[in-house]
């Protein structure tokens, strides 16, 4: 499981499910990319293949 999100919130959730999160980067948050520290990021949809691959195969999609 990869959870994408946008807040805070969703990444607090995917760490309590230790679940790798995902930042929708243009999305709704408060708090910087930074301090979320996801998993990886996404700008544009047409990425997350790529980044779910990577993240599916245990490498840094950073």
């Amino acid at each position: 499981a990869i959870m994408i999100g946008d807040s805070e919130i969703d990444a607090a959730t995917a760490r309590a499910a230790e679940v790798p999160f995902v930042l929708h980067v243009p999305g709704y948050r408060k708090a910087s990319v930074a301090e979320i520290a996801p998993d990886a990021c996404l700008e544009d949809y047409g990425a997350l293949p790529a980044i779910v691959a990577r993240l599916v195969n245990g490498r840094s999609p950073r």
